[in-house]
């Protein structure tokens, strides 16, 4: 499987450089924004000049960027990520986006015949370059296990906590110090038999991220 990452700073940086190490194939965004990339050159990674030019190249694309407004500007337009994947790809969204964004720009993956997963994290960049990120997963669970063995190359625990968005879903309540876990989860974009087990997993692993 070759990997794309769209956001090389310093989570960014991190996940690539384990991707590398773990034996796959790297193409990164030649983007003014990256961190320092020589030794992911160094080590076998290429460039590309857009989002488009990484994604027509790979099977599965990381992205790594501040939030929903560079998700969205990065995945759409002429030279966007979705004009150029391949059928079947995995976009695998790392970034802080809300919910409401990643059900809209799933639904335009789907379109192209690809297939989304939310994948916030919940440690720092100290853990992106050791390989021991937490991730909260939302998606399919068939998706979710073709992209494992990428996404285990640079975490320690990857936790599913429900359907499509309830990822990010999970991340806003972590981020808001765990408070009504539950309440936050049911009002993901994507309701279904699952909530309650999304929430119960929200809360375990919101309760680890605060312990630590």
């Amino acid at each position: 499987m070759r990997v794309g990452i769209i956001g090389v700073g310093h989570m960014g940086h991190g996940i690539a450089l384990n991707v590398l190490k773990g034996g796959f194939p790297l193409v990164m965004l030649d983007h003014p924004g990256n961190q320092p990339v020589h030794d992911l050159i160094d080590l076998g990674a290429t460039q590309g000049l857009t989002p488009g030019a990484v994604a027509s190249e790979v099977d599965l694309v990381i992205l790594c960027v501040s939030g929903s407004p560079q998700v969205e500007a990065v995945l759409t337009g002429d030279t966007g990520v979705i004009a150029s994947l391949k059928p079947g790809s995995i976009v695998v969204d790392c970034s802080t986006s809300l919910p409401a964004s990643t059900a809209r720009m799933a639904a335009l993956v789907a379109a192209a015949g690809s297939q989304y997963l939310d994948a916030p994290m919940t440690r720092l960049a100290k853990q992106a370059h050791e390989g021991t990120l937490n991730i909260l997963v939302g998606g399919e669970t068939a998706v979710l296990d073709a992209a494992r063995p990428v996404l285990n190359t640079f975490t320690e625990n990857i936790d599913h906590v429900g359907a499509l968005g309830f990822g990010h879903a999970a991340a806003e309540a972590v981020g808001l110090g765990c408070e009504h876990v539950s309440a936050a989860v049911g009002a993901g974009p994507v309701a279904g038999p699952h909530v309650g087990e999304a929430a119960s997993a929200t809360a375990t692993v919101a309760g680890t991220v605060i312990a630590k």
